[in-house]
């Protein structure tokens, strides 16, 4: 009985003598593990932050080249806006030269009814009134010295397109081929005619600035001179009606 108590004590006795280092060994290595999780963890973080601050980044350069996008945008929206107003007013412009001329023609027409039997024509072409006025209306035979019957037909001319002292005149004189005797040449005759039709429009009020004389001779025939009709046709002394340029140029830039 002894015996058995003693056993008893020592094996009591040795448990509670390596209890404490059993516990300590496997407190050692849980916080090994621990600190190893922790210090991984630590890792995970260090790394999410890193890709936090480069998308952060990221972020920040893309808000910058959308910022940067709207304000082109916008610069274009604005010069787009502004092309569309000028282009608009440019347009008006123009419409309203158009009706001009086609108010100019109409007037030109209506004042010269009484001679369109002798040779006159008005029209329009290329937004530009012309008066063609025959020959045989204007001068005497072969020569440049106006008739009474074309200083009359001139008299009418001028007393309309007084009222539009916006519009230059061009004045062209055109022959046949057939020369004439005493000149020098067709295209001579021709530009002196056209001279002769500005000095008589200066006389019946028009603006010398505004008038301009040219002779193109046979150059521009408007039919074919193997006829008596279509050389009757190529003698012919025309007025063009223009707006003045720099006052539309003036006009658009506004």
């Amino acid at each position: 009985m002894s015996l058995m108590k003693k056993s008893t004590s020592w094996l009591v006795a040795g448990m509670l003598c390596t209890a404490p280092f059993l516990f300590s060994c496997g407190t050692s290595k849980k916080l090994k593990a621990a600190q190893e999780e922790n210090a991984q963890l630590q890792s995970t973080i260090s790394s999410l932050n890193a890709d936090k601050e480069k998308l952060t980044a990221d972020l920040a350069k893309a808000n910058s080249a959308t910022e940067q996008a709207n304000s082109t945008l916008a610069s274009y929206r604005s010069e787009c806006e502004a092309t569309k107003a000028k282009l608009a007013a440019g347009q008006a412009i123009i419409d309203d030269y158009r009706q001009r001329q086609e108010a100019v023609n109409k007037k030109l027409e209506e004042a010269l009814t009484d001679f369109n039997d002798k040779g006159v024509d008005v029209y329009l072409k290329d937004n530009q009134v012309y008066i063609s006025m025959g020959t045989s209306l204007l001068y005497k035979t072969g020569s440049a010295q106006l008739s009474p019957a074309g200083k009359e037909a001139l008299k009418t001319v001028a007393a309309a397109v007084n009222d539009y002292p916006d519009l230059k005149m061009i004045v062209v004189g055109h022959t046949d081929t057939m020369h004439v005797k005493g000149v020098a040449d067709n295209w001579g005759l021709s530009t002196e005619r056209a001279n002769v039709v500005v000095r008589e429009l200066v006389k019946d009020g028009v603006t010398p600035a505004r008038l301009t004389a040219a002779g193109q001779g046979k150059f521009n025939p408007i039919a074919a001179n193997d006829t008596k009709e279509g050389m009757a046709s190529n003698r012919r002394t025309e007025i063009i009606l223009l707006p003045n340029l720099e006052k539309l140029w003036d006009s658009s830039k506004q």
